[in-house]
């Protein structure tokens, strides 16, 4: 498990220290006449480079000030992403890497966020809506007020106006602490198992880590009749990473 985290932290850190190899997570659909299914072919360097994110600010309770370009870059390919795809849908990805976002504070990311939000019918649904008045209900409202964004009508079609506001501040502020995002806050070093490592190894799409980290899960699982149910899908994730693998 310490060489897979080692491996996401040196991955973000050749991010921090090159840009150019931003192209390895930008959004890049399939140009295969062959492939009849939607692909992205970046998507796993983006989920590596976002959960290498969020390990980073789980142990150390802060991101660097220069992280925040960074991570909205990965944040508008991975809205991309979720643009393109035809069975739309939301990300566990992106959700983690908004609220990676959120942590700056600026509310310049608020067209981020609606980007995402408005990115197919399920985000309309499902992406946190008070991502757009993060930095103080009132300031935003102004600040949208005050813009010339293309994007500005949609969130009005969100929040109207200030009066028909119902949340307030520290509703937000105690939103953002629990359920969901409380799991971000964990490090993965003390909190965190082989679920979590398994899950991760499968999100980006690496084989070797898998495999090794499936074989510790099944010896777990005889031990806890809790763990036998998800055996079976975690099996199945690591048969189709390795069919498609062995495809390209």
């Amino acid at each position: 498990m310490d060489s897979l985290r080692k491996k996401l932290l040196n991955y973000l850190n050749a991010l921090r220290q090159d840009k150019t190899l931003w192209e390895e997570v930008k959004w890049k659909k399939t140009e295969s006449e062959d492939s009849e299914e939607y692909e992205d072919l970046n998507l796993s360097n983006r989920s590596k480079a976002i959960i290498a994110l969020q390990i980073d600010y789980a142990e150390k309770r802060l991101l660097k000030d220069s992280d925040e370009e960074l991570i909205r870059f990965l944040m508008a390919e991975e809205t991309k992403d979720r643009i393109n795809d035809p069975w739309q849908g939301g990300s566990d990805t992106l959700h983690l890497i908004a609220f990676l976002l959120n942590t700056f504070k600026n509310i310049d990311n608020l067209w981020y966020f609606l980007e995402a939000k408005c990115a197919n019918f399920d985000l309309g649904c499902s992406f946190d809506r008070y991502y757009l008045l993060s930095t103080g209900i009132a300031q935003t409202f102004e600040y949208v007020k005050a813009s010339d964004h293309p994007d500005k009508k949609h969130f009005y079609g969100f929040y109207p106006s200030l009066e028909e506001c119902t949340v307030t501040d520290e509703e937000i502020a105690t939103h953002f602490t629990k359920g969901w995002n409380a799991r971000i806050h964990q490090n993965p070093q003390k909190h965190m198992d082989t679920f979590f490592w398994l899950d991760v190894a499968i999100e980006i799409a690496d084989l070797e880590h898998a495999r090794s980290l499936l074989s510790i899960y099944e010896k777990e699982a005889k031990l806890d009749p809790d763990k036998k149910d998800r055996l079976k899908y975690f099996k199945q994730d690591v048969e189709r990473l390795e069919k498609y693998q062995n495809k390209t």
